[in-house]
């Protein structure tokens, strides 16, 4: 955790954070009566996200209104009905990156920041100023060189561990993804009881140490260094589950209460 938290967060930073924790409380109060929504909010921003930057990636002669605003209703339609497929297969690469990437840290990976090079550092030395220079540079090649660099970080990681230990790293992560995409998609009321409590945990933690180092950046080094951040997660992650699992139990007793006043009707029509 310590490792996405900047040392010096700016006050930006901050609202960020609490748009983030904010997020959680939600997903790991109530997760379960809320995740379709979410869920379907969630798929509209991707759709955006990925719609404004179709023109610049595919060439298309389009406005990037128009493709943002289709993004936008391909995400809502996506949301509204395959929400049980998407919901297993996001829980599923989750807790799958989660446990690969735990093991992985444990055997020594992870343990520094990624760096990401600045834009203008190849032209560091030359007099353009930053101004000409924007305008020479279109909108991705930052987008690329970013996911770039992201994939760069994760490649150089995993080449710290040796064979075997890379190996049980893989084996981890797709195990973990197809069990829990079965799982997901058999009992889709628990797997959104399960990925809101702990993606809920993880904002809420995340959200708590941004403002810790902050304001208190020594108290953020002594949680850091006794290790509090990782049972806060699980402590949380716990306690969310069996708050939602009475919001599931709920939801069970309706079902079944409506199933016994068909069989009910459907058996006074005979009579």
């Amino acid at each position: 955790m310590n490792i996405l938290v900047p040392d010096k967060p700016e006050l930006y930073f901050l609202i960020i954070a609490g748009s983030a924790g904010v997020t959680g409380i939600v997903l790991w109060a109530d997760a379960v009566r809320w995740a379709r929504a979410l869920l379907t909010l969630l798929l509209a921003e991707v759709g955006a996200d990925i719609g404004w930057l179709a023109p610049y990636l595919w060439h298309w002669n389009l406005s990037p209104i128009t493709t943002m605003i289709c993004g936008v209703a391909a995400g809502i339609f996506l949301g509204a009905l395959l929400f049980r497929p998407i919901q297993a297969l996001l829980l599923a690469g989750f807790l799958a990156l989660l446990s690969a990437g735990s093991l992985a840290c444990d055997y020594g990976a992870f343990h520094s920041p990624p760096e990401f090079k600045p834009v203008a550092t190849a032209h560091a030395d030359s007099v353009v100023e930053i101004k000409s220079l924007a305008a020479e540079v279109s909108v991705l090649p930052p987008v690329e060189s970013s996911i770039k660099s992201i994939c760069g970080y994760a490649q150089n990681q995993m080449e710290k561990l040796t064979a075997i230990q890379r190996s049980e790293v893989y084996a981890l992560g797709v195990g973990v993804f197809l069990i829990v995409l079965l799982l997901g998609l058999l009992f889709v009321h628990v797997a959104s009881m399960i990925g809101g409590a702990w993606l809920g945990a993880i904002f809420m933690v995340w959200s708590g140490c941004i403002f810790l180092q902050y304001f208190r950046p020594s108290a953020f080094t002594w949680v850091i260094q006794h290790n509090l951040t990782t049972w806060a997660m699980i402590v949380l992650a716990v306690s969310g589950m069996a708050i939602q699992s009475h919001t599931i139990l709920e939801k069970q007793k309706k079902s079944d209460d409506k199933k016994k006043k068909k069989s009910a009707k459907k058996s006074e029509d005979k009579a």
